[in-house]
């Protein structure tokens, strides 16, 4: 196991700006839906770490709400259309 760990640390790093940047762009949004909450709820100020535990909790919750409502509205217009 530590061989390959070893083996892939040797790997050169892809110098693709595509990858590296896809990511940060999602993590910056999160970041300002995250801090747009905060100031909106008068939340105190996070540290960077429990910001972006934040972020990606809010954004988790979000999902949440936008599936369950999503659901909501196809099994109400299922019903709608077949009774």
């Amino acid at each position: 196991m530590h061989h390959i760990l070893i083996r892939f640390s040797r790997l050169p790093h892809n110098s693709c700006y595509h990858c590296t940047c896809i990511p940060s762009i999602i993590v910056k949004l999160l970041l300002f839906i995250s801090n747009a909450f905060i100031n909106t709820m008068g939340i105190t100020q996070p540290s960077p770490k429990a910001a972006t535990r934040a972020a990606w909790f809010i954004f988790i919750m979000l999902s949440a709400v936008l599936a369950t409502v999503v659901t909501i509205a196809v099994l109400a217009l299922h019903w709608a259309t077949h009774h």
